[in-house]
């Protein structure tokens, strides 16, 4: 079972709505360095509305502020959501929509909750490829969240695409944020290096993290989401594109036969990345056969590959209690040609 740090969201409440956090979202405390971050994080979440705006229901900002993508999102006609933290701030941002005009069938939102609460403002839409977010984790503010196990598990099976914007973990960018951070009025700064990134901390309260590339695309791959890109920018900032691992939107879902048991099929794929790290994929699947040391399914399509790692449980199976049916090495994958999205693969058992 995930906890939750009540006091560690306690200190981030704080940090941002009475001590010196609000001189973040105040221009004049920029440094060169983070200015040019900022500037290359709006320009890479404006070409991704541009190019993504007519597949999104919504775009929804976390820690948003006053609402600082607001007017991003709506330049390209998608529904705008904030989740805000700190009262006062989210008021201004009410005020602020409350100023603008909205474009034609455009909508805009912006929520006084805590991160861990997205089931708010995020439908449940496992079953709905046609109803898509983006969730985007704007400046960072993703590395200051208390507890992202709990906030992770709210986007779990959701069908949404998550960016996160972030500080690199490198000696140049942790001098660079001690630096901003001090301007910002931040005393006693210390930086720890950890299993998941650079940390700085402050007498206020700030805890900042500076995840490790390989750290937090294993975390969002343990609740379902897979790095599709990644870009390093501006000296000190860098941007992950997560997608879940279902199917998309353009990709049919064929339905098994009626009454055809049905089965959990899982899998590690090799990503070429250099931290030798797997990708994890899932996908329903059925019509199992056995024959010695090998099983026959057929799979939904989500990227099955020959040499992947697999384990097949039953489809009710939603918990370690339950016994695995069998585990293995996938050494053919077939394309179907009478069901469009389907795969029929050899499993080796062991």
């Amino acid at each position: 079972m995930l906890t939750y740090d009540v006091a560690a969201k306690d200190r981030v409440e704080m940090f941002y709505g009475q001590k010196n956090g609000w001189r973040m979202f105040d221009a004049r405390m920029l440094t060169p360095e983070v200015t040019a971050y900022l500037n290359e994080e709006k320009r890479q979440i404006a070409g991704y509305l541009e190019n993504s705006a007519s597949g999104l229901s919504q775009f929804v900002e976390i820690g948003c502020g006053y609402g600082r993508y607001l007017h991003v999102a709506l330049k390209y006609k998608v529904n705008y959501r904030g989740v805000e933290l700190v009262r006062w701030l989210a008021e201004l941002g009410k005020a602020r929509i409350a100023a603008c005009q909205l474009p034609e069938n455009c909508s805009a939102q912006i929520e006084h909750l805590s991160a861990d609460h997205l089931h708010c403002v995020l439908p449940y839409s496992e079953h709905d490829i046609s109803s898509k977010s983006c969730v985007f984790f704007p400046f960072n503010c993703f590395g200051n969240l208390s507890d992202p196990l709990r906030v992770l598990s709210e986007l779990k099976g959701r069908n949404t695409e998550v960016i996160i914007s972030g500080f690199s973990s490198s000696e140049q960018t942790t001098s660079a944020r001690m630096a901003y951070y001090a301007k910002c009025g931040c005393t006693d700064l210390s930086s720890q290096h950890t299993e998941r990134g650079v940390q700085i901390s402050s007498s206020e309260f700030l805890e900042s993290l500076a995840y490790q590339s390989g750290a937090l695309e294993l975390l969002l791959n343990e609740f379902g989401f897979r790095l599709t890109k990644r870009i390093s920018h501006s000296a000190i900032g860098e941007l992950f594109f997560f997608t879940p691992f279902h199917l998309s939107p353009e990709m049919s879902l064929p339905a098994p036969v009626a009454n055809q048991e049905q089965f959990l099929l899982q899998g590690f794929v090799e990503e070429g990345k250099n931290h030798d790290l797997m990708g994890h994929i899932q996908s329903t699947a059925w019509g199992l056969g056995k024959d010695a040391g090998q099983l026959s399914v057929n799979a939904n399509d989500v990227g099955w590959r020959e040499g992947a790692l697999a384990w097949l449980i039953s489809s009710a199976a939603r918990d370690d209690a339950v016994p695995l049916i069998a585990t293995g090495t996938i050494s053919q994958v077939t394309l179907s040609n009478q069901a469009p999205g389907t795969v029929s693969l050899l499993i080796n058992t062991h």
